[in-house]
């Protein structure tokens, strides 16, 4: 079987090779921007498009989706719990009941549901805002600093109309940091060169990508409760950067070589992150190589 057309396709628009000419001759921003704009308006290319977003983010942008939501929504939610919180007023005579202790915030009826009610639309519009780079409120690459319970107000505080300033800073300050560690992937991305046409060569290249995102995550989390499963994030990441096209089984496979190897709150060693990298290495050549090529 010949070779399979590799992604992007073969480009016969002149405009798109002369702005690669441009860009590779130059190095300049803006001239690679305007490469990336091209090739998304041509192919929908997740990397450029990921790339785009990291660069064109605007922090009141997403300052006043974030304010959107919860001006709209946090009176609302305000009222039910003020009314959920309110005691019950007996229907007959007053009688001399026993005293309950008073229930613990994280108790309280309403108190821990809101949050987590107000984190759906939140994500929803600031991923409309802020584009593909941003992973939803407490996911993502970096460090896992914030969550509903105790980031949205402080903890055991309940819903008010008034809180709605210290709210959106709390949320805001997720963001942008989620926004900074995209873009030192990106500054990593910058420094590796993938040879997709030699497979051997391929193979010593992605395991020492693998290998640096494995560094990178482990300096930015801190190999918090979630960072094993991050290195697998940073690599599709990295996969979609570079143009290549690999199977989501593949894909999988390289996600499970880390995941399965890592563990929380523990710093890996260096066999670990040398076996990790070499396994997700292989499972990507392999499916690469097939999917261009075709299985012998």
């Amino acid at each position: 079987m010949g070779p399979r057309r590799r992604y992007p396709p073969p480009v016969s628009d002149e405009h798109l090779r002369e702005l690669e000419r441009r860009w590779r001759s130059t190095g300049a921003l803006a001239d690679r921007l305007a490469l990336l704009r091209e090739r998304v308006r041509l192919f929908d290319a997740p990397g450029a498009r990921h790339r785009l977003a990291v660069h064109d983010h605007d922090a009141a942008v997403a300052r006043a989706a974030v304010t959107a939501v919860l001006e709209r929504e946090l009176p609302r939610i305000a009222a039910a719990y003020a009314a959920a919180s309110a005691p019950a007023r007996p229907a007959g005579p007053a009688r001399k009941r026993r005293r309950q202790p008073a229930p613990t915030p994280a108790e309280a009826g309403p108190h821990a549901r809101w949050r987590y009610d107000l984190v759906p639309e939140l994500d929803r519009a600031l991923t409309a805002a802020a584009g593909p780079w941003f992973e939803g409120l407490g996911r993502g690459l970096g460090m896992e600093r914030w969550c509903a319970c105790h980031r949205l107000l402080p903890y055991g505080e309940p819903p008010r109309v008034e809180a709605i300033p210290v709210a959106v800073s709390g949320v805001m300050a997720h963001v942008d940091d989620m926004h900074r560690v995209h873009a030192r992937l990106l500054d990593v991305f910058d420094t590796i060169e993938l040879p997709a046409a030699e497979p051997a060569a391929m193979a010593v290249a992605l395991a020492a990508a693998s290998r640096a995102l494995v560094d990178f995550v482990v300096r930015e989390t801190g190999c918090d409760d979630a960072w094993y499963y991050k290195p697998g994030l940073a690599l599709r990441l990295l996969v979609q950067d570079k143009d290549l096209v690999v199977p989501e089984a593949a894909l999988e496979a390289a996600h499970g070589a880390f995941s399965a190897t890592f563990e929380s709150w523990i710093e890996p060693r260096d066999e670990q992150v040398t076996g990790a990298a070499d396994a997700a290495s292989l499972a990507l050549v392999q499916a690469l190589f097939e999917e261009r090529y075709g299985s012998a």
